[in-house]
């Protein structure tokens, strides 16, 4: 199931990460070390969208690392859908079970995914990671794909994504781009949240158990966007914060070229364990 369908469409391919001059190679960015750990998520859509309401509950185990996630969805139609998610780590894997069709995530010593395995050890998807840590994605099956990845700023937020296609190498020409815009509000919770707000842009075999928004690949942003902007829409993020500074609110708003303002299309509601201290 697509979690997140309310971002920009989705790309698959191949991906060439770039890094921008101030987020170099040799970057010693670390990931953030959280201090808040997300209790559930609520995604509610604006009123006559066509979109799900979806519900994403955590229960943690040592270390605080996920053990279930619960998801319920709710269709326009008032159907629902219930997926579980159970994990269980091992040395240098994690195992995917529950509801959900059976995973492995093989990890590195850096506790980045490398390999991606089915319910019979066969691979659906190998990841691999540039040298500034960021991830980067396998070649299409068909013609030739490619996305650039830029990197901006001593947080090494993803700055640009742009996507060429072709029957070949020699032949591709830029289809789209991306760009992100970001203000001040950091990605600093246990969770990814910026892989949440931004998981229809990346590979689809990557949804299921959610490695992206565990922290799993690669290099995580520093910072949330406060805008992602292609093909002259912009789809912006409105921040509200608790006393802790933990976001509490997240406002999905989307506005078309020509257009004088921007409408609501949905906000992220998201709760926290306060026994696990902020």
């Amino acid at each position: 199931m697509n979690l997140m369908k309310r971002s920009v469409a989705a790309l698959a391919g191949a991906v060439c990460c770039l890094a921008a001059a101030a987020c170099s190679d040799e970057s010693t960015v670390p990931t953030p070390k959280p201090a808040a750990v997300v209790s559930q998520i609520r995604y509610v859509p604006a009123e006559g969208s066509d979109e799900d309401r979806t519900l994403l509950q955590f229960l943690y185990g040592e270390e605080r690392r996920v053990r279930l996630m619960n998801l319920l969805a709710w269709d326009a139609e008032g159907g629902i859908d219930n997926m579980i998610y159970e994990y269980a780590y091992a040395d240098g894997r994690v195992e995917l079970g529950g509801r959900a069709a059976p995973r492995t995530f093989l990890l590195d010593g850096e506790g980045r995914c490398t390999e991606i395995r089915d319910e019979r050890g066969r691979t659906v998807r190998s990841l691999r990671y540039n040298s500034s840590g960021y991830y980067y994605e396998a070649p299409a099956d068909e013609g030739w794909r490619e996305y650039e990845y830029h990197l901006i700023g001593d947080r090494c937020n993803l700055f640009r994504i742009a996507e060429y296609a072709g029957a070949e190498q020699g032949d591709a020409r830029k289809r789209s781009e991306v760009r992100f815009e970001y203000g001040t509000q950091p990605n600093d919770v246990n969770l990814d949240l910026f892989a949440l707000l931004t998981e229809a842009l990346h590979d689809p075999v990557l949804r299921p158990g959610c490695p992206m928004l565990m922290g799993w690949v690669g290099l995580r942003n520093g910072n949330l966007p406060s805008a992602a902007v292609r093909d002259g829409e912009t789809v912006a993020y409105r921040y509200e914060n608790d006393a802790e500074g933990r976001p509490v609110r997240i406002e999905v708003c989307r506005r078309s070229s020509g257009a004088a303002d921007a409408r609501i299309v949905g906000v992220w509601h998201i709760e926290y364990y306060d026994f696990y201290g902020v």
